[in-house]
């Protein structure tokens, strides 16, 4: 059916109202092209700094659709959808018609994909390995751990062992004792951020940066990701001069 002016007119309002019908097209769009809706909003997500296997069930977004309307009015009337009279009438006040017509030609379509959801803010509660693994070698800092280690328990006894072994007795005092701790990861930062992720560190009430802040070294430590390499760094006869 070739439309008239008025009808054109009819149809492009239609079709201009539809396209403010937002969460319906959407809904509408993604029923009948789920497949090219995930990627669509997949895209955005990602260029917006998300990672590609976002879970989006996290991230609050909605996919926006527009086309100008005479040109849905001419693909209209190239696919012959209205084939008479009757049938115009019976469709041009009809918002399901216009939603399943915008729906059908997602070529023709300009998709934009709102995001409310911080990529950060998300990583933060979702970390990927990479992402938590640069964080965790920006945050990383040997003499920090090294000072830690010192005020543990299982540490000084390791001090004392590795005393003795120099020719100290096993009363040692380690306050005059002069030492050094140097500690060696046994594991890279990727194997140490895939472990801290699939133990459920990080979760809704513990950011990447809470954890890195509060409880990265006590972590390593009790994870046993490190050795303490400890050097004493006193002869015997040093000490007792002191």
């Amino acid at each position: 059916m070739e439309f008239t002016t008025k009808q054109r007119d009819s149809l492009k309002s239609g079709f201009y109202n539809a396209f403010l019908l937002k969460a319906r097209l959407e809904d509408a769009f993604k029923q009948k092209h789920p497949e090219l809706y995930d990627e669509i909003v997949t895209d955005y997500l990602v260029y917006d700094g998300f990672p590609r296997e976002v879970d989006k069930s996290k991230v609050e977004y909605s996919l926006e659709l527009f086309a100008e309307s005479d040109v849905m009015v001419d693909i209209l009337e190239d696919r012959d959808v209205l084939e008479n009279e009757e049938q115009y009438l019976s469709s041009v006040n009809s918002e399901d018609f216009y939603i399943e017509n915008i729906v059908e030609v997602p070529m023709y379509l300009e998709p934009t994909v709102k995001i409310k959801t911080d990529a950060e803010q998300y990583l933060q509660l979702n970390p990927t390995v990479e992402y938590l693994a640069e964080k965790i070698y920006n945050a990383y800092e040997e003499r920090q751990f090294a000072e830690m280690l010192i005020q543990d328990k299982e540490i000084q006894q390791n001090i004392v062992y590795e005393a003795v072994q120099n020719g100290f007795s096993e009363d040692v005092d380690l306050s005059r004792l002069r030492f050094s701790i140097n500690p060696r990861l046994t594991q890279d930062f990727d194997g140490i951020a895939r472990r801290v992720i699939d133990k459920g560190e990080i979760g809704e009430n513990s950011t990447v940066d809470m954890f890195l802040n509060d409880r990265l070294y006590a972590y390593i430590k009790n994870e046993n990701l490190f050795e303490p390499n400890i050097t004493i760094d006193d002869t015997p006869e040093e000490y007792e001069e002191l």
